[in-house]
């Protein structure tokens, strides 16, 4: 079978505005998917400039045929709260069968695949390797390179940037659903980008991989401030509720793996943190001697409580806890591994005998056990920072060949 083209963007003189890969699809009439059966893998982030979902569009034009759709965690229509097994179901506004790619079954069948040609991957991802999205990405290329099957990516931006590059490169042992392969927390890819960085990987395990086709992004470059975009705002899962949850998520999601609370059961999940056993007021000074750049950290009390779709079971519900608000000043300073390290640490250093890990978990977050082991260890935060400086180094290196931005 004929491997997709790249898909050339039209010239930026008549694009003068930003564009993600689905509203140029879309522009050119969505010509690439007329003759084909597609099965559209996305979810409700998956919205053009003029506020329609992708979805909804193609269905109407004419000569596009859609077969399917299959969702990620969440679901379809981004409804499922974090780790909620999603069900397969009918979409009541198209009328299409909704395979869930969450829960049992991550990839598509050969029986799900067997009246579709080209599998359509449209989702915006937050630029963290534990944040599964990128993972359905991944297991979906797979599954098209087992069953023969094109695939097309319909690029959109890495929210963090594209020059963003931190935290541990997982290992293999630790590869999960949460850590689908050897990249950092933040990898500073696209979703296109990430889409030929597994293809060659699936590709040498000996798998017959068509390389992915991209539809690019029009008038992006990599240092493009994601906020300047003009994007409409759509929460990408429930727990990520702006612009700036994005910032703090790769950093506050370790506490995932501690008996701290991440704000799950708020309204500020990833910007607050404690715990029922924290002295805020200790914990604010530690801190405070941790230089954290580009944001203010304040004392703070909360009380998480069970939301329906949101947060089913969140730590501490319904207890009173204290601890420590994050509110960016300044987004290109601001670090959110350091942060969420030097926020474990002060824990640690002041609370040493309350603070737990849930190793296995940390870990898995991790991709490595050795975070956890230097925290434990004593090592400061900048020290941490810099046992990952050659592996990051490497990676920069591997992922030059699948940059297409400049």
């Amino acid at each position: 079978m004929k491997s997709l083209l790249f898909i050339l963007l039209i010239p930026f003189l008549a694009h003068p505005q930003f564009m993600t890969g689905a509203d140029v699809l879309v522009a050119e009439n969505a010509s690439v998917l007329k003759g084909k059966r597609a099965g559209i893998i996305t979810n409700h982030t998956a919205i053009l400039k003029n506020g329609t979902h992708l979805v909804d569009s193609l269905v109407k034009m004419s000569g596009v045929t859609i077969s399917a759709i299959f969702g990620p965690e969440h679901g379809f229509r981004g409804n499922a709260s974090a780790g909620e097994k999603v069900e397969t179901t009918t979409d009541p506004a198209t009328g299409l069968k909704v395979y869930s790619l969450y829960g049992t079954i991550s990839k598509p069948t050969p029986e799900m695949l067997s009246d579709i040609d080209l599998l359509v991957f449209d989702m915006q991802d937050i630029g963290a390797r534990f944040y599964t999205y990128i993972s359905t990405l991944y297991k979906c290329i797979e599954s098209a390179a087992e069953n023969g099957k094109e695939f097309l990516v319909l690029d959109r931006p890495n929210p963090l940037g594209g020059n963003r590059v931190m935290g541990p490169v997982l290992e293999d042992e630790f590869r999960s659903f949460v850590g689908i392969t050897n990249i950092p927390v933040a990898h500073g890819l696209t979703t296109g980008e990430l889409a030929l960085l597994f293809a060659d990987e699936i590709s040498a395990r000996g798998a017959k991989v068509i390389k992915p086709g991209i539809i690019k992004c029009g008038n992006y470059r990599r240092d493009t401030d994601f906020k300047s975009l003009g994007l409409p705002w759509v929460s990408p899962s429930p727990n990520i509720k702006n612009y700036e949850t994005i910032l703090t998520y790769p950093g506050m999601c370790f506490l995932e793996g501690t008996n701290l609370s991440e704000g799950r059961g708020t309204d500020l999940p990833f910007l607050i943190s404690g715990a029922p056993y924290i002295n805020y007021e200790t914990l604010l000074k530690e801190m405070k001697r941790q230089n954290i750049a580009g944001a203010e950290i304040s004392q703070i009390t909360f009380t998480p409580y069970e939301i329906k779709g949101v947060a089913l079971n969140p730590k501490y519900k319904e207890q009173k806890c204290f601890g420590v608000e994050i509110r960016i000043t300044d987004p290109s300073k601001y670090d959110p591994f350091y942060t969420g390290i030097a926020l474990i640490y002060s824990v640690m250093k002041t609370h040493k005998k309350e603070f737990s890990f849930n190793e296995k978990w940390f870990d898995k977050l991790a991709g490595t056990k050795r975070l956890r082991e230097m925290l434990q260890s004593g090592k400061k935060p900048s020290e941490i920072i810099s046992a990952f400086d050659e592996d990051l180094k490497k990676f920069k290196e591997k992922r030059k060949k699948y940059l297409i931005y400049n």
